[in-house]
């Protein structure tokens, strides 16, 4: 992966929701992709709530 994960449990979460993201790669519309991701991660036993982030697009943090 090109992410380095810190912990077992953060390279779970990534494995998680990279496979979410490639079984629903023809989704269209931002709000319903996040909806998809953020219910199958809820399906998978973890807490979506803090999923909820946001943060102003920038040069550094593409939103």
């Amino acid at each position: 992966s090109l992410v380095p994960c810190s912990s077992i449990a953060e390279k779970n979460l990534l494995a998680d929701t990279s496979k979410l993201v490639e079984m629903n790669k023809s989704c269209k519309l931002k709000s319903e992709y996040r909806k998809i991701v953020s219910d199958g991660l809820l399906a998978l036993g973890y807490n979506v709530g803090i999923c909820k982030s946001k943060w102003d697009k920038s040069p550094s943090y593409p939103a």
